[in-house]
């Protein structure tokens, strides 16, 4: 987790928006395999949930973006409420989350993480009201 934050903390807006894509075959379809499996995950065992997360922005910085890349941002946020007790730094990277399926055009995926940013991070640190 602490890598995680080092490597992410020099991680800006910017350079998100003009980060590259992802071209390695084998890390996309990696992360794409973090991203489906981390639900059963949580199902069997819930403490290795954010060691998939934090390696899916780890890979996603280190080799470029896609749109499975948001989930590992928002893990890395969830990880910091959990770990941390950071809240904004977490809201921060949901929203930073959402601009990665927003510039992949991944609509199909904004249910899902929707649904868990209100669930898991807004609701500390929005009003009630904003999370219905």
């Amino acid at each position: 987790m602490e890598s995680t934050k080092q490597l992410l903390s020099r991680f800006s807006r910017e350079k998100l928006l003009n980060a590259p894509k992802m071209t390695d075959y084998k890390k996309l379809w990696t992360l794409r395999f973090y991203d489906l499996s981390a639900p059963y995950l949580f199902l069997v065992n819930p403490t290795y949930v954010p060691l998939v997360e934090c390696r899916m922005a780890q890979l996603s910085v280190r080799y470029g973006l896609c749109k499975e890349s948001a989930f590992g941002l928002f893990g890395y946020a969830q990880c910091l409420i959990q770990i941390y007790q950071d809240l904004d730094g977490a809201h921060r990277w949901t929203k930073m989350a959402r601009l990665v399926l927003e510039r992949f055009n991944a609509t199909n995926m904004f249910p899902k993480l929707t649904c868990l940013q209100y669930s898991f991070v807004n609701v500390w640190v929005e009003p009630f009201q904003a999370t219905i």
